[in-house]
């Protein structure tokens, strides 16, 4: 599930780990897409979003905090709801 040797694809498909050389330099940036985020405890396709963002998030954190940003590209909210992006924002 998890690719900790700083490339490929990692937990559960939904985070890419990228370097660009940089002046002689590496940068790590890390990019999450298409989320499809609902409301905290609601199930889509039997996987819960919220849930699985969240063990991206602290995966991130503990892993990789040495990138230099993330991107979230893609669908963030499923159905486009204000419960869903607000549980985005609380992470």
């Amino acid at each position: 599930m998890f690719d900790d040797k700083g490339g490929g694809l990692s937990l559960w498909g939904l985070e890419k780990t990228c370097h660009q050389q940089d002046g002689g330099r590496l940068m790590k940036f890390i990019v999450v897409s298409d989320t499809h985020l609902l409301a905290e405890g609601r199930v889509n396709y039997g996987v819960e979003p919220y849930a699985r963002l969240s063990a991206t998030v602290d995966h991130i954190n503990a892993v990789h905090a040495d990138a230099a940003f993330v991107v979230f590209a893609g669908d963030i909210a499923e159905r486009g709801e204000v419960s869903a992006y607000a549980e985005f924002f609380r992470l």
